[in-house]
């Protein structure tokens, strides 16, 4: 009788935990991360980059006692355009890892992305990070020596710069509008729309403006001018805005020079340039009629001659997601109760609540078996006024019919 004996060996494997305020090595580029480090954007010097050389999975990094600031500093500090900086206080115990919070300085907000780090004292003033690399090379983590580099931050010339301390007060916008000549009518003119960011201006103060005004919160345009020509940093139609149905706003920072650290951002409130539906659902019996109701929030331009305005109104057209053709005027769809599916708003009825009538229209060979339909809205602005043509984008009608029995 023989006996098989199964020996198993069990092998331990021993892992030598790393200790990061040891064994983590120094974070790239560091001298360059520093908060008086201004970014060259008028060179072919590269951003610190974040994005590919820290790897996805994140990572500890030393950084010689220069640590993350807790104030956010300013775009196109720290050697790059959007600097990340501390949101909360470095921890206090030592050897004991904490989560924190790191914010990204955006174009109208100090934190526009919160990003997850790690943070790790290891003795007096000195700690360790664990980070995660940025979405785009165009955001790097910033870090600073002491807080006061936050608030000097040195310009171009090599010179401390303190932004100027100055209040602006209430950021709003208002419309105007310009007079264009026409061409070929020596004494007519159109208006166009024209769009001021108003703000209060230091009173004993040689100082500059950064206007920038945001299509859909989305920086457009940036201009920098003097105190006195705050009025030229306008946004007009068809230089600067060339389609209505947006929202609009505007901020303003203060600054010394043209190239110089910019004082506190503030902010207007976003105001809607376009139509307005009331309800992007309407019910009604097959039989009946039911309206769309719209309102424009801005009025349209209109044109004059020898100063007496010509006859001025905009067409809203209704067209047909569900058919082809898109016509509105097919058997068993949706028609508007005017010509050809247009409904007509006078500039005299601008700001009015406009209810566009719509009913089925049944033909001799209806057989339209669905319940609802989706309509489309397009505005049709006169010649020379392309910027109602681009209104595109209004959001598209849900019309459901009633069958009565």
């Amino acid at each position: 009788m023989f006996r098989i004996i199964l020996t198993v060996s069990l092998g331990l494997c021993i892992v030598n935990a790393i200790n990061p305020c040891i064994d983590a090595p120094e974070l790239h580029d560091l001298p360059r991360r520093y908060v008086s480090y201004k970014a060259d954007t008028t060179s072919n010097e590269p951003y610190v980059c974040d994005a590919l050389a820290i790897p996805l999975e994140g990572k500890w990094y030393k950084t010689n006692k220069v640590n993350m600031p807790t104030i956010s500093p300013v775009l196109f500090g720290c050697g790059t355009k959007h600097p990340i900086w501390l949101k909360g206080n470095l921890p206090g115990a030592i050897n004991n890892p904490v989560d924190r919070k790191a914010c990204v300085v955006g174009l109208i907000d100090t934190c526009v992305e919160e990003i997850a780090i790690k943070i790790q004292k290891c003795d007096v003033d000195d700690y360790v990070y664990f980070l995660y690399p940025t979405a785009t090379c165009e955001a790097s983590y910033c870090f600073a020596d002491d807080e006061m580099s936050i608030v000097l931050f040195f310009a171009g010339d090599g010179q401390q710069d303190t932004p100027p301390n100055v209040d602006t007060g209430e950021i709003t916008v208002e419309r105007f509008w310009d007079h264009e000549k026409i061409q070929s009518l020596p004494n007519g003119y159109v208006e166009r729309f024209r769009f001021e960011c108003k703000f209060q201006t230091a009173q004993h103060l040689d100082i500059y403006y950064q206007v920038m005004w945001y299509i859909d919160d989305l920086v457009h345009v940036s201009k920098i001018v003097k105190k006195e020509n705050v009025a030229d940093a306008f946004l007009k139609e068809n230089t600067d805005l060339v389609k209505i149905g947006i929202n609009i706003k505007c901020s303003v920072r203060p600054k010394n020079e043209p190239d110089s650290t910019p004082g506190p951002l503030k902010v207007s409130i976003s105001q809607y340039y376009g139509l307005q539906l009331d309800s992007e659902n309407i019910n009604f019996p097959r039989s009946g009629t039911g309206h769309i109701k719209v309102k424009l929030t801005v009025p349209f331009g209109c044109i004059y001659v020898d100063n007496e305005r010509q006859k001025c109104a905009i067409t809203v057209g209704m067209l047909h997601q569900n058919i082809e053709n898109e016509d509105c005027k097919a058997n068993g769809d949706i028609v508007g109760e005017e010509r050809f599916c247009f409904y007509t708003i006078d500039i005299n009825d601008w700001n009015k609540m406009h209810e566009i009538p719509v009913k089925w229209q049944d033909g001799a060979d209806y057989k339209l078996t669905s319940t609802e339909h989706i309509m489309q809205l397009k505005i049709q602005g006169s010649e020379g006024f392309e910027i109602w043509n681009k209104h595109t984008d209004i959001p598209p009608i849900k019309v459901i019919w009633i069958l009565i029995t």
